[in-house]
């Protein structure tokens, strides 16, 4: 992977040196190069992390054993999609299992990643949801659904109330 890495930079650079032709076309190739090197070192950060994980303290209480020693994903990127595996530890009593690398990078079910399900909730916020995937697809050349949308945007509207409620109200907030 990292040599892999290392031959789409090495490209990358060559063609910014030798590259002829409009700025327009140089953009629109570039940025595909650069998201094609960003999938790669995501996936190699993720294998990195995955093997650096210890799985020892989710192991420790008796609860869970290891699974799947490889289930594999597929993560959507601001970069675009990309595929990884990871651990899988199951209850030793039956239940759902858990993914103790997801847990760790605080990735979450709907194989978004952070930075673009923070992407999607600011567009959301603005835009319909419709809008909000076009605008995706502008900036990302890619965009999660717009049920996806949806429920990126109330998952996180679910956790504001709680938040709100403990904070103390602004300083002559008045009557409601």
């Amino acid at each position: 992977m990292v040599a892999q890495a290392h031959q789409t930079l090495d490209k990358a650079l060559r063609f910014c040196q030798r590259f002829d032709g409009s700025f327009w076309d140089f953009e629109k190739r570039l940025f595909v190069m650069v998201a094609v090197l960003g999938r790669l070192l995501v996936q190699l950060f993720l294998a990195a992390r995955h093997e650096r994980l210890k799985l020892g303290p989710f192991l420790e209480d008796g609860v869970y054993r290891v699974g799947d020693r490889h289930a594999t994903r597929t993560l959507k990127t601001a970069h675009g999609e990309v595929a990884y595996a990871r651990t899988q530890l199951v209850k030793k009593r039956g239940g759902a299992g858990f993914f103790p690398l997801d847990a760790v990078l605080g990735l979450t079910r709907d194989r978004l990643s952070p930075l673009v399900m923070q992407l999607v909730a600011r567009l959301a916020t603005r835009l319909s949801f419709a809008a909000s995937q076009l605008v995706c697809k502008a900036l990302l050349r890619w965009a999660p659904a717009t049920e996806t949308i949806e429920q990126v945007v109330l998952g996180l509207g679910r956790q504001a109330a709680p938040f709100m409620q403990q904070l103390a109200a602004p300083p002559d907030d008045g009557e409601v």
